[in-house]
Parts: C-alpha cells; structure tokens; sequence
C-alpha cells in the first residue's frame, strides 16, 4: 500500500505536468509492432478517421456540427494518428543515420536517443524497462531528450484519448435510443464508438507514457469548447429548445449560462476520469511488459 502511495506521490509531482521524457523513439516506434508495420498502421487509422469526417461534412452539409463535441474530437483523433505517422516516417527516414557521440547520445535532425548510464527506467517502449526507481524517477523528469513534434504528438493523444470517451459516454446518456438498422444508423454508432476503441487499443500499441497530470491539456481544450459554445448560442441561437438534438441537456435547463455550466463540468469530470482509465493502460502495458521479461 505505501508503495502504491508513493508511486502516486511521484506521479503527481508538478515536474510530470511537463512534456518532458528521455527516450524520443517511444513516439515514434511501437513496442508491438515493428516501425514499418507501426507505420501503416498510423497511417490508416488516420485515413479512416479523415474519411469519416469529410463524410460527416458531405452528409450534413451544415454549419451545426462545428457544436458537436463528437465532430471536435472526431478532428483530434484524425490529427493524432496522421501526425504520429508523419513522426514514425521521419524516424524510419532519418533514424538510421545517428551517430553515436562519445555521451551515449546520438542526434539527428532533430532526433535524440539516449542510452541512459543509468539503466533503462521507462516501460514505456521494451521488455526489461523500469518506471518505479525512486531515485531514478526523480531525476528523468528533468531530462528531456523531445523535440517540439514528440511533445505537440503527446499533446494530441491526451487529447483525443480523453475526448473519445466523453464522447462514448455522452453518446449512449443522450443520443442512443436504440441501433436502426440502417447505413446510416450502423454509420452513427461506428462514428462515436470507434474513436474510444481506437484510442484505447492505441493505448497498448504506442510507446510513450501516460501522465495524470497530462489532463490540464485535454481541460484546456474544453474550455476553448466550452467558451466557443456559449459564445455561439449567445449570437446565433435564439432559443435552445428550438433544437433539442444539437442541445441534448436541456433537461439541466435552457439558458445558455446554465447549460454551458452543466456542460463544463461534464467535460472536466468526464476528462478527469478518463484520464485515470488511460493512466490505469498504461501500468498494465507497464504490467505485461515486464511479465514478458
């Protein structure tokens, strides 16, 4: 128990709140799949999720879907997995011109690897690694070998990882009554569940780790939501019960102050615990690595 304590003790230190990390290749390599496969795999998640959305734009034809928070992390999920192939085909490109300097650490373009005197100390990319060290722990968090497209490439994952399942959530609470079996309805369904069971397979397939802390980038993203939203109904919606299936809770009230309330803290609890659940992932993939030792 006091090591689990202390584990969240170090986890939640202030430093992690950073987009710091010692091993770039967790970004750009997966632990399960080697980089040319990793490769086409980011790729056509990210193929499949820009043709959902340019279908969702030709279907609709309408304006209104900029409100939808499923269309927003719909977006966010498209951009993760095309910029993370962009990132593995840079690596695969130039990773194999590093030299190797007389540090034990080898740059390119861009790329630093490091081969830490230390010992291995993150499960995040191979068998044998380790992320518990307590005095370890407390000296990787200021070393930071990542360049600006591995941390914008963290960023995106948080947030369409935490995005996709208030959405799954927020889906089957106020939209789901029932499956129709049309194209159109199995199109719907698919639409706001395979972005969570992308993110959440995803989750065992890349290699960088999960911070707690990480949620304040997914709660930025909210607020801009949120902001934007009553924004919008304050301009252009004269009545948000002329439209109960853009404003699904409008049973919590329907002034804009007090749906975009409800609708905050829906957003920050919801990304708070999914948070949580992709931080619990990622000590399993940690769990399964060293198991496979």
């Amino acid at each position: 128990m006091g090591s689990c304590c202390g584990a969240l003790c170090r986890e939640l230190d202030i430093r992690n709140l950073g987009l710091k990390f010692h091993e770039p290749r967790a970004f750009s390599e997966s632990p399960a799949l080697p980089l040319p496969l990793f490769i086409f795999y980011r790729a056509f998640l990210g193929s499949f999720f820009v043709a959902a959305y340019v279908y969702v734009v030709l279907e609709y034809q309408s304006y209104l879907i900029i409100l939808h928070f499923a269309y927003w992390s719909l977006a966010f999920v498209a951009l993760y997995f095309i910029f993370g192939c962009l990132t593995s085909i840079w690596q695969l490109l130039c990773g194999s011109s590093l030299v190797q300097s007389s540090e034990g650490t080898s740059k390119t373009s861009g790329y630093h690897f490091l081969e830490h005197p230390l010992g291995d100390t993150s499960c995040a990319l191979r068998p044998g690694e380790r992320d518990d060290d307590k005095d370890l722990s407390r000296k990787l968090p200021r070393l930071n070998l990542l360049a600006w497209h591995h941390e914008v490439l963290w960023v995106l994952n948080s947030i369409a990882a935490d995005t996709s399942v208030v959405v799954l959530v927020a889906y089957f609470s106020f939209w789901f009554h029932g499956l129709h079996f049309t194209i159109a309805g199995y199109i719907d369904l698919v639409q706001h569940i395979a972005p969570f069971l992308v993110m959440f397979i995803d989750s065992f397939v890349h290699g960088f780790p999960v911070r707690l802390l990480h949620v304040i980038y997914a709660n930025i993203f909210g607020a801009v939501y949120v902001v934007f939203t009553i924004i919008y109904i304050l301009t252009e919606v004269p009545d948000l019960k002329g439209n109960p299936t853009t404003f699904p809770s409008l049973e919590f009230g329907n002034t804009p102050i007090i749906y975009t309330a409800w609708l905050a803290v829906y957003i920050g609890v919801g990304f708070l615990v999914a948070q949580l659940f992709f931080y619990l992932m990622y000590k399993i993939r940690c769990a399964l690595i060293k198991s496979g030792e």
